[in-house]
């Protein structure tokens, strides 16, 4: 699955606009993916004029 996403998201916003991040903990409950194979993928949009606020 991990492969497929990434696939479709570099050929849709091209390779200078993916980037893999390294795990991180959130506050999304996993359970259900003790029952199905899950995954989780950000989707978003970056300013880089904006000053970083918070790490």
């Amino acid at each position: 699955m991990y492969e497929h996403v990434k696939n479709v998201a570099v050929s849709l916003l091209g390779p200078k606009n993916y980037k893999d991040v390294p795990p991180m903990m959130g506050a999304e409950d996993y359970f259900y993916s003790e029952i199905v194979p899950a995954a989780f993928y950000y989707i978003g949009v970056r300013f880089v004029d904006i000053i970083q606020l918070c790490d």
